[in-house]
């Protein structure tokens, strides 16, 4: 099981890679074929490629605790470090829809039984739903940065 989490890991990581690619045009993409800034798929390959990665890592045993291996004493910072990261694309990719400038389109539908009603929503209302999970991953990313340092200095204050 351990092998096929690792494997999948590893394919997510690549796809990230792939987006990434093609958000930098490296692989050639027509401009008409992204419905997103390249800006906000190269983030968004990134959190696929960082994802990933420390799935595959964290499961191949090489970011576990110091305490189960001696030679992986660094793992959980490693993997803390990474987990913010994680933490800071989605934010990034929150707080840049919310608040650069440029257009969006942002549309919405509501499916009830027999019907549906669609329609696109006010421009304004799409920057609002995404400024407001931004401002709750921001909040969420100071923290965990601020505990992450915290405990980083205690551990150097250890004798």
């Amino acid at each position: 099981m351990r092998k096929m989490e690792v494997s999948l890991g590893l394919v997510t990581a690549g796809i990230g890679l792939y987006i990434i690619l093609i958000s930098l045009n490296v692989i050639p993409v027509a401009d008409e074929r992204f419905g997103v800034p390249r800006w906000i798929a190269a983030l968004a390959g990134a959190t696929f490629l960082v994802g990933g990665g420390l799935v595959a890592l964290i499961r191949a045993g090489i970011l576990e605790a110091g305490r189960l291996r001696q030679r992986a004493a660094w793992g959980p910072r490693v993997r803390e470090a990474l987990t913010i990261l994680l933490l800071g694309l989605f934010a990034a990719i929150g707080n840049g829809l919310a608040f650069m400038p440029g257009e969006g389109r942002h549309e919405w539908s509501v499916s009830l039984p027999f019907i549906t009603v669609s329609g696109p929503a006010a421009y304004a209302l799409g920057r609002v739903g995404f400024g407001v999970g931004a401002a709750i991953l921001d909040i969420i990313l100071i923290l965990a940065v601020l505990d992450f340092v915290k405990r980083g200095r205690s551990k150097a204050l250890e004798p």
